[in-house]
């Protein structure tokens, strides 16, 4: 009998033991891990900064509004054949913005979710000038790395835009790509 109550006892032990091993070796390894970050960073050896996206979800709310603004803006002038800018600057790779005929949405694709921060009402834009035509999209997709572009595929070569890309107006207002020449167009629009 006595070594089944000493069974008894050493089970809840074993058990014990067991889940403590589980649970370091889960989450023991990032502890480690971020300990060894602090000491290296203690003495300089390594440095390694911590974003923080909802800061910079913020700002990209923020340039959305002044973006639409912009866009409108350019729309109601009475000028034609002529070019405005706008900012596509404070936008971050965990960011897109997909502009369709009647609207546009900020879309945060950290971690390949898909999630829609904000969409506003933005009437025929989802077009963009290249050096050999006007493209009709929808939905466009602009995607934000270096510098902001639309994907296009394997075979062709992404479409990139300017950070601060030029917008032309004539009978469409539509974003103007990186090999579009503007200084064809000597027009600046007059925005009220």
């Amino acid at each position: 009998m006595d070594k089944k109550a000493s069974l008894m006892e050493t089970l809840p032990r074993i058990m014990i033991i067991f889940i403590v091993v589980v649970l370091v070796l889960v989450g023991g390894g990032r502890l480690i891990w971020d300990a060894g970050r602090a000491v290296l960073g203690t003495f300089g050896l390594i440095n390694i900064t911590e974003v923080d996206y909802s800061y910079l979800n913020k700002i990209a709310q923020s340039n959305l509004n002044v973006l639409v603004n912009d866009i409108n803006a350019c729309k109601k002038s009475k000028d034609i054949n002529c070019i405005c800018s706008i900012s596509l600057e404070d936008f971050y790779n965990t960011h897109r913005l997909d502009i369709t005929n009647s609207e546009i949405s900020l879309i945060n694709i950290k971690d390949g979710n898909k999630i829609t921060m904000q969409r506003e009402k933005l009437e025929d834009f989802n077009c963009y000038y290249t050096k050999d035509s006007v493209q009709t999209e929808n939905p466009l997709i602009i995607n934000f790395d270096e510098s902001p572009y639309i994907e296009k595929g394997f075979l062709s070569s992404n479409i990139k835009f300017n950070k601060v890309p030029p917008v032309y107006k004539s009978s469409k207002t539509c974003l103007v790509s990186t090999d579009f020449d503007p200084t064809k167009i000597n027009k600046v629009c007059s925005l009220e």
